[in-house]
Parts: C-alpha cells; structure tokens; sequence
C-alpha cells in the first residue's frame, strides 16, 4: 500500500476564472487559469512566448517566492486577456 504525500496548500488569490495557491512542501506557486495549470517556484523561468510572459519584465528567472508570484499573476492575467 502506498501512503500519499500531503501537501499544505494555501490559497493565494482568486479572482473569476483564476486561483493561485501556494503549495508549502513544493514551495511553488500553483497557478489555475481557463482550463490551464502551471507552477512557478524559485529558478523557474519565463521565456518569450511563455503564457506568463510580459513585454514589460521581457525574459526573466524567478530568483525569490515573489518573483515565482508574480509569473503566476502573469500567467493567469495572459490567460483572461486571451493570451
């Protein structure tokens, strides 16, 4: 019998259509937007092209737990916009 892992979650921000939650044991952010999901944790990177990807900040790497926040705030504000 396998025992699943708990993860502490912690609801960050819900707006209509989006909910990103912070995941503790993971310590990423969980975003969920339109029918899509993605995580952003310390070193993850934003591309151009990326759904969280904004004129404004260009190309960048998470380098703290608010960097990782704000690529989710990103991403699901592309997604509302149709991005």
């Amino acid at each position: 019998m396998t025992k699943r892992k708990s993860t502490s979650k912690k609801k960050v921000s819900t707006k209509p259509q989006s909910t990103i939650i912070f995941l503790e044991d993971e310590q990423m952010y969980l975003v969920t937007c339109a029918g899509r999901q993605n995580k952003y944790g310390i070193g993850s990177r934003v591309p151009r092209g990326s759904c969280a990807y904004k004129e404004e900040r260009g190309e960048w790497t998470a380098e703290t737990l608010e960097d990782a926040k704000q690529m989710a705030e990103d991403f699901a504000s592309n997604m509302l916009a149709g991005g």
